[in-house]
């Protein structure tokens, strides 16, 4: 099985954040720290495969939803879908 793993992305208008399946970019959303680890067996993502799309999106996540123990760590600058 190939591994997979998740980037949480963008904001969106409706205050969701996008949750990128990788390698293959299956589109979901997430509104909280559970919606993102509710979703990872389902979507075969393995536990803590999740990191941020850059810098900044991890700063609205932190702002919007707060720490979580297992969260990511911030990333470089560069970015994650490049």
């Amino acid at each position: 099985m190939q591994d997979r793993w998740f980037v949480i992305g963008k904001l969106r208008d409706d205050g969701s954040f996008e949750l990128t399946r990788l390698p293959d970019g299956l589109a979901l959303t997430a509104r909280s720290w559970d919606d993102v680890w509710a979703t990872c067996p389902e979507f075969g993502v393995r536990w803590r495969s999740v990191e941020f799309l850059d810098g900044p999106t991890h700063d609205l996540v932190v702002t919007a939803w707060g720490r979580h123990p297992d969260m990511p760590t911030r990333p470089p600058t560069s970015n994650a879908l490049e």
